[in-house]
């Protein structure tokens, strides 16, 4: 109860220079990544039991590759 996180989003960034990891969000169920077009890392999607969305519709490249454990995903778009 209280202050868990459920929704990210990052509606100016297009640009990851490294590595992006969402971890262990017991209560994450959407994240928006909607601008971004380019990580140069990788893109990491672990323990987050609840998300079921991801939007990354931009993105072109994610230059360490893109893993996803775990979750309820019902959506995702690329």
């Amino acid at each position: 109860s209280g202050g868990q996180l459920q929704e990210v989003a990052f509606p100016a960034l297009e640009t990851v220079g490294g590595d992006l990891s969402f971890e262990s969000n017991e209560g994450l169920q959407k994240v928006d990544l909607s601008n971004v077009t380019s990580i140069k890392g990788n893109l990491q999607f672990q323990g987050n039991d609840q998300l079921s969305s991801i939007d990354a519709s931009k993105l072109e490249s994610a230059d360490g590759g893109i893993g996803i454990a775990g979750g309820q995903l019902r959506e995702v778009n690329h």
